[in-house]
């Protein structure tokens, strides 16, 4: 139970993070295949500020995890406090860097390589976490194949006309897809309503799992 609380709480984390990322930065921290498609639209159209957040966020993602598994000796939960830290950072940084132009959703999106590097470091920390619990089909931060995973399991659920024969594994699946989505959902309203505070609850969920872990 404290695992997939753990990996419920991260899960949330990352949705948040990457929707306040799009609206604030213009990019996504955590979803590195839709960085990918940012970075060649941008490319395609010679937006070059553009793809350098994007390749920004490919870098710092990568760092984290590099981090993440030079310490290969550290539990997961030891990865979780650093990207607590880093989150903690962003958090500090954001009032200051991020303003609203004319609306609520309407961020920002000069070039705040801080903020952007210190988004994907954490993400990539938090993905090479995830790993380290053992925890088959969750990523936290990945979820196209865990989508593919539980598309597949409800296939053949309903073929065998039984939801009860369903692995535990796919309801952990889709408990952190959902959270996932509602991460995203709930950071994306906070930074509309109430952009100062928007990265804080991203923060206090992964120390929670962090002491979790």
């Amino acid at each position: 139970m404290r695992r997939n609380a753990t990996l419920g709480l991260l899960s949330f984390a990352a949705g948040g993070m990457d929707a306040l990322s799009f609206l604030a930065l213009g990019v996504f921290t955590s979803a590195m295949s839709g960085n990918a498609v940012l970075l060649g639209i941008s490319l395609g159209e010679k937006q070059l500020a553009d793809a350098s957040r994007s390749a920004l966020a490919f870098a710092g993602f990568a760092a984290g995890v590099a981090l993440a598994s030079l310490a290969a000796a550290w539990p997961a939960r030891r990865v979780l406090f650093v990207e607590a830290v880093l989150l903690a950072g962003f958090a500090a940084l954001w009032p200051a860097e991020v303003h609203v132009i004319h609306s609520p959703i309407a961020l920002s999106r000069d070039s705040l390589p801080g903020l952007t590097v210190l988004a994907g470091v954490a993400m990539g920390m938090q993905s090479a976490a995830a790993r380290r619990m053992d925890a088959p089909g969750i990523n936290t931060v990945v979820f196209t194949s865990t989508l593919t995973d539980i598309v597949a399991a409800l296939v053949a659920a309903i073929r065998g006309r039984s939801m009860r024969h369903m692995e535990s594994k796919t309801w952990r699946q889709i408990g952190a897809l959902l959270l996932y989505i509602a991460g995203a959902i709930a950071l994306g309203v906070l930074g509309m309503h109430k952009v100062s505070v928007a990265p804080l609850p991203a923060f206090g969920l992964v120390l929670l799992a962090a002491i979790l872990a």
